[in-house]
């Protein structure tokens, strides 16, 4: 397991070949090699981006990447081409690569060399809890500080709900899932087959991971996670350690599904299908909550005429909390960039780095270039081009081809997405009523207009602004400590591992069972069996050193 990961952690590599140019020399090459990271931009074509024509423009730097698998990365690390900054994709992985000597101490070079780096506190005090160190020197940056805003549309509930149907049943106003559950039956009853004669059921599902069966929960109520079984509760700022903890979401969500299942309304192949099966029948209108958002598309472009509004919305419930506004302090808890061993140049590399630091940097990052994709109104508000809108909605690929928001750019940007920009608005422009109000497809402006907002997500922010609904933003709960809890020891890692895979095995039995309770406590005395009590402390133990470091608790 230590070789895998080993080589994973060293496979997420950049290779950068960076050197100062005077303004009148042409720009330099910079090669980048990113190992099962995501890109639709070509590194064939020539421009490649206008984005990458920009920062040339104002860096003197011209990047060049190329996206490879672990193998081509074995064979870069056999050859010792790696360039001049790696990218590291698990938090779990940096004191392995720290410890291999794979990346140089950068707290001093960026003192020297990157004013715009050095100016944020709060990311660098994370990069040193990352790192493991204890004296301000630290080995890798995070990236995406500060906001991540809001959708133009809910991302994902246990409260997604067919509207056509809903509004057939009047209406009714739901507070809990006992009552969303009683409604979901009578909703079946109105179409309890599709047109060619499959079963409809409330929930189709599917169980890959701890994570798998938690999720949904998160979502709906408030959680944020730290790995596969560790989370945060944002209200509370509570940690859980999912299998174990009999009042975490793991068991809330077990029990709903059980209650699910008795009423004959989960899908019985939820225990053996693919994502890919459950959004097929999404697709097919054999599911009436989905819970992920982006699975309806297909159903409601198959059914949209002008008269109809069917497809899928969040029901408003009080008491919910929805994924908006995270705010990551010290930066995102899934990239992280450091400057390689075999750099000659570092000062150079962090000049790309620092200037994706800045909002100028980010915004073309996340916008693309200002006068051509986007420009500032008579009212000086930033507008995006209506064709780039265009493109943007269709996902075509002229979109894909001008790399705005693609994967190469966010690994290494500094501000998030949401963070707001001196003009006002976030660094992503297509985080803007602008952009969400073009998006709307007849269900939404159904939607929208029974509670009087401009675009779907606005629904839930005016019940934010109310406080009957929260967002990821409070007094209690701090993003660095979820982002900082890094990875076990080996003891506790071979624990954890034996007791998720455990718990996964046990999700149908439970789900099944007559009596839910007694299934439960049989359940929990197996997996505390598995040295329990051992893991948990040690995750609760670092739970609590962050909490007192960054909150003072």
């Amino acid at each position: 397991m230590k070789k895998t990961l080993l080589a994973l952690l060293l496979a997420l590599v950049m290779i950068l070949s960076v050197m100062p140019m005077s303004a009148s020399a042409e720009a330099k090459d910079i090669f980048i090699t990113y190992v099962d990271g995501w890109t639709e931009l070509d590194p064939a074509a020539d421009p490649c981006s206008p984005i990458l024509t920009e920062i040339a423009n104002k860096t003197g730097l011209r990047i060049n990447f190329n996206v490879v698998d672990g193998d081509r990365a074995d064979v870069l690390m056999a050859n010792g081409e790696l360039g001049d900054l790696v990218m590291i994709y698990s938090a779990s992985d940096l004191l392995t690569a720290i410890e291999s000597e794979l990346v140089i101490e950068m707290s001093e070079l960026v003192k020297e060399h990157a004013p715009n780096i050095a100016a944020n506190a709060d990311r660098l005090k994370m990069a040193e809890v990352l790192s493991g160190t204890e004296d301000g020197t630290y080995y890798f940056l995070p990236v995406q500080t500060g906001s991540e805003g809001a959708p133009g549309t809910p991302y994902h509930s246990l409260y997604l709900t067919r509207w056509d149907l809903y509004k057939q049943l009047g209406s009714p106003e739901i507070t809990n899932l006992d009552e969303y559950l009683d409604m979901l039956i009578e909703m079946q009853k109105l179409e309890p087959k599709t047109a060619d004669g499959k079963t409809v059921y409330a929930y189709s599902l599917n169980f890959e991971s701890v994570r798998d069966v938690v999720w949904p929960w998160h979502y709906t109520f408030g959680y944020y996670t730290s790995n596969d079984f560790i989370n945060t509760n944002i209200n509370t700022g509570e940690m859980v350690y999912e299998p174990l903890d009999e009042n975490g979401p793991f068991w809330s969500i077990l029990e709903y599904f059980n209650k699910v299942n008795k009423a004959g309304l989960l899908d019985p192949d939820s225990f053996t299908q693919t994502s890919d099966d459950r959004k097929a029948k999404v697709t097919a209108g054999q599911v009436l909550c989905p819970i992920w958002s982006s699975y309806g598309g297909g159903f409601e472009a198959a059914n949209e005429t002008a008269d109809s509004f069917k497809g899928f919305q969040v029901l408003p419930v009080e008491g919910t909390t929805y994924w908006c506004n995270s705010y990551y302090t010290g930066g995102w808890d899934a990239c992280f960039v450091g400057i390689t061993s075999t750099c000659e140049d570092p000062a150079s590399a962090l000049k790309l780095l620092d200037f994706l630091s800045t909002e100028e940097g980010a915004r073309l990052i996340n916008s693309g270039v200002q006068g051509v994709h986007w420009d500032y109104d008579a009212n000086g508000v930033p507008v995006v081009d209506e064709t780039i809108i265009k493109n943007y909605m269709e996902w075509n690929a002229d979109w894909s081809a001008l790399g705005a928001q693609d994967g190469i750019f966010q690994s290494i940007t500094g501000p998030g997405i949401g963070e707001i920009h001196s003009d006002g608005y976030p660094m992503n422009l297509f985080l803007t009523g602008q952009v969400f109000e073009k998006q709307l497809n007849a269900c939404d402006i159904d939607y929208c207009e029974t509670y009087g907002a401009a675009y779907p997500m606005e629904v839930l922010l005016k019940k934010m602004e109310e406080g009957t609904i929260n967002d990821h933003i409070n007094d209690i709960f701090d993003m660095r400590v979820v982002t900082g809890m890094g990875s076990a020891p080996e003891d506790i890692a071979r624990i954890d591992e034996m007791i998720c895979n455990k718990a996964l095995e046990l999700v149908p039995s439970v789900i099944m069972a007559e009596d839910f309770a007694a299934a439960k406590a049989e359940a929990l005395e197996t997996l505390w069996g598995y040295r329990g009590e051992e893991a948990r402390g040690w995750w609760q133990a670092r739970h609590d050193s962050l909490t007192e470091l960054f909150c003072g608790e």
